[in-house]
């Protein structure tokens, strides 16, 4: 379903569906987009480990501490090249007394409420060795590399440039997995460059949607047969409100424990710090409650 569909629907079983409407299209859509949040954290439905924004980290010399994509909810594991590296507890992780190794990362903490992740030790090799480049085509201002060997190079990734020593190449803001080379006054220029390649750790995570819906013909993030249970949110935040016509105490809570039937119970504070230690907890109340 679509937005549009949603808000259909949503009207649709509020009986709102005559002008003018007592909940604008800007608040319902305000709460499907909530109602999707809650959705992905309870229920963990949004496993990512391809969007590069969100589940790549470029290493650096030295730094062992580095900050996460606030989407993020949770570190399922990480890796780095073929290894996978061990999660544990950030504070044991301080406590080792070995913040200041250096080598090859073996272990990683996390602290979801500062957002970092740290390795221990902090990377001494976070570069692969470097590319060379010496093919460019002049194109629209810019060269653009044209060779394999340019793959995997990113913006900023540029250690030296060889060809034109007097200033004129400028390293222009190319996204993806390529850069680019602007060159004053020789259009005609073929150049040589050498890039290193940052190492990069890999995650999957759990996360909440990358954006919210606004367009008609947006979807939500979460499996298509959950779109619907998102109206249940709704319903229970609209018979919350304080309207002599519809508030209704009883109808808010019904549809609060349709939701949560479908996706789980909200999580605490407590949850997520155990979650944050090891993201395959099963979070079930033991006899007796937390």
């Amino acid at each position: 379903m679509n937005l549009a569909a949603l808000l259909a629907e949503t009207r649709l079983r509020l009986d709102d569906e005559a002008q003018p409407y007592r909940h604008a299209d800007g608040v319902l859509t305000g709460w499907l987009n909530e109602a999707q949040r809650e959705a992905a954290e309870r229920a963990r439905l949004i496993v990512d480990s391809a969007t590069p924004e969100i589940t790549r980290i470029a290493l650096r010399d030295g730094v062992a501490a580095y900050p996460i994509d606030a989407r993020i909810l949770f570190v399922q594991r990480a890796r780095l090249d073929t290894a996978e590296l061990v999660q544990v507890g950030i504070g044991d992780l301080l406590r080792s007394g070995c913040a200041d190794w250096s080598g090859e990362p073996r272990r990683y903490g996390l602290d979801m409420d500062a957002g970092t992740l740290t390795l221990l030790p902090a990377p001494d090799r976070a570069t692969e060795d470097a590319v060379s480049v010496t093919a460019a085509v002049w194109l629209a201002g810019t060269l653009s590399v044209t060779t394999e060997a340019a793959i995997g190079a990113s913006v900023g990734d540029l250690v030296t440039l060889g060809g034109y020593a007097d200033g004129a190449h400028v390293v222009t803001t190319v996204a993806g997995s390529a850069f680019g080379l602007a060159v004053a006054d020789d259009p005609g220029a073929f150049v040589a460059a050498t890039a290193a390649r940052h190492r990069n750790l890999s995650l999957t995570v759990l996360r909440a949607p990358l954006a919210d819906m606004e367009a008609d013909d947006d979807e939500p993030e979460i499996p298509a047969r959950y779109h619907r249970d998102l109206i249940d949110w709704c319903c229970h935040l609209a018979y919350l409100l304080r309207d002599s016509d519809t508030e209704s105490f009883q109808r808010a809570t019904a549809f609060e424990q349709r939701f949560t039937q479908r996706f789980g119970p909200r999580l605490s504070a407590r949850d997520h710090a155990r979650l944050s230690r090891n993201p395959s907890t099963q979070l079930r109340p033991p006899p007796g409650g937390l």
